[in-house]
């Protein structure tokens, strides 16, 4: 008998398992639309996939924004757009349906504290993430392969 843990598991597995079978069919005209970044690194694909490695890195708190900052979800914590540090960002557009965009923004604080922040991007975008993030003076573009390899961004 499977606990509810590993039955939740074991419906995750399968799910990923028929997600992998309709890429792999789909995966011809997919690769034509993948920007060179994506081919050299196909595990940066997925807002799952990078917030987990974000979690794994420490970066375990969730932020919201408010009208003067950012606010960590988990201790209340209000940040100005001074105190923020985007440490890394990525964008995410989904291939089939270009109106799934959004962007995960790995942030540390001026005392420590690290976490996310998911926002769509476009016509979607949250109004107060926009108006911080303008604001934010300290956001880095962290580069890296699949190896963990760093390289320069060729884009200004």
């Amino acid at each position: 008998m499977y606990s509810k843990k590993a039955m939740s598991l074991k419906t995750v597995k399968e799910h990923n398992q028929r997600e992998i079978k309709k890429a792999e069919k789909d995966a011809p005209s997919t690769v034509e639309l993948l920007t060179e970044a994506e081919k050299l690194m196909p595990e940066l694909r997925t807002l799952a996939y990078c917030t987990t490695k974000a979690v794994e890195h420490g970066y375990k708190e969730n932020f919201q924004a408010t009208k003067d900052g950012l606010k960590s979800i988990e201790t209340s914590r209000q940040y100005t757009p001074e105190q923020i540090h985007v440490m890394n960002f990525y964008r995410f557009e989904g291939i089939t349906d270009p109106a799934d965009m959004s962007v995960l923004y790995v942030i540390r604080t001026d005392d420590g504290a690290k976490g996310t922040l998911v926002d769509a991007y476009g016509t979607y975008s949250d109004e107060n993430i926009s108006k911080v993030m303008r604001q934010v003076e300290d956001i880095a573009k962290r580069n890296t392969t699949s190896d963990n390899k760093q390289y320069k961004s060729t884009q200004s």
